[in-house]
């Protein structure tokens, strides 16, 4: 199997630029493109800022930090044709008709033996096939920020894809110290996009309807989980004109139905186990062991 060495990453924003220092302090070699030559030189400079930092407070190696500085290449669009990446991945704003757009003119441009990626946050990759060409190398692999300090990474193969790119992109993935979860359907926002939607609008429906604001949200959301962030600290840090661009693409979707749910529960409860009160829910639980009494609520 291929090693994936050469990395193209399309669009210097927030997401890929993190995605390219990732990447470079995995050992790859990257380019990053951009239509904006000063948003490339903005990314360059944020990335080497940021590898320092890292390095300062002992989060990365010396190695780690001078990957970053010594192995990124900002290119422009128009020399797209002469670089020989293995792996493109695709990190433009989420909005289906530029990522089309996108994706098709790398699918012309990219040799039939380069992998094709998105970084979408929302949208399946089965939206996109059909614009691409040679669509069997296409899948989405989505990372989550801050890309340098999770160790989580999504890889969602659409019918199409060959079995053989997706184990292309977990060995990248653990080579780079990140965790690749394959998603085994297509499904909008992954795993936990997914899940934390759910928070994200939850929090948000508290607030405009005046029940508390952002700020007591998250305070009573630590108290009681142990965690360290709120909804709205994390939509912060995501980008509110991302979230704002997720709630737009979410109208099309249709949540599943409560009766689904319910059936889904159904056989669990009617044989009695109904979580750690019985020993017995999604997971055993044979020593009667909880939480609590390990000290610890989160």
């Amino acid at each position: 199997m291929k090693r994936i060495e050469a990395i193209l990453v399309v669009g210097a924003g927030w997401v890929g630029r993190q995605i390219a220092m990732t990447m470079a302090a995995g050992g790859c070699r990257v380019f990053l493109m951009d239509e904006k030559s000063e948003v490339i030189t903005q990314a360059l400079a944020w990335m080497n800022g940021q590898a320092g930092r890292l390095f300062a407070a002992g989060s990365w190696t010396e190695k780690q930090r001078d990957n970053v500085r010594e192995s990124i290449m900002g290119v422009n669009p128009k020399n797209l044709s002469v670089l020989e990446p293995d792996l493109v991945i695709e990190c433009v704003p989420e909005q289906a008709s530029l990522k089309k757009r996108v994706l098709k003119s790398l699918g012309e441009k990219c040799g039939k033996d380069v992998i094709i990626t998105s970084n979408s946050s929302y949208f399946v990759p089965s939206m996109f096939q059909g614009s691409i060409k040679n669509p069997e190398r296409f899948l989405h692999f989505h990372f989550h920020v801050p890309v340098f300090l999770t160790n989580a990474v999504d890889v969602m193969p659409w019918s199409g894809t060959k079995p053989e790119i997706v184990q292309r992109l977990i060995e990248l993935s653990e080579r780079i110290g990140q965790k690749p979860l394959v998603c085994r359907q297509e499904h909008p926002g992954y795993v936990f996009n997914w899940l934390l939607q759910a928070l994200l609008k939850a929090a948000m429906e508290l607030a405009q309807q005046g029940v508390a604001d952002p700020a007591e949200i998250d305070q009573r959301w630590k108290d009681l989980t142990g965690m360290k962030r709120g909804p709205f600290w994390i939509m912060d840090q995501i980008g509110l004109d991302v979230i704002h661009q997720v709630l737009q693409n979410g109208r099309f979707t249709q949540p599943i139905a409560a009766e689904v749910l319910i059936e889904f529960l159904e056989p669990l409860v009617a044989s009695g186990k109904l979580g750690q009160k019985t020993g017995q829910g999604f997971f055993a639980y044979t020593d009667q062991m909880f939480d609590w009494e390990e000290g610890s609520l989160g």
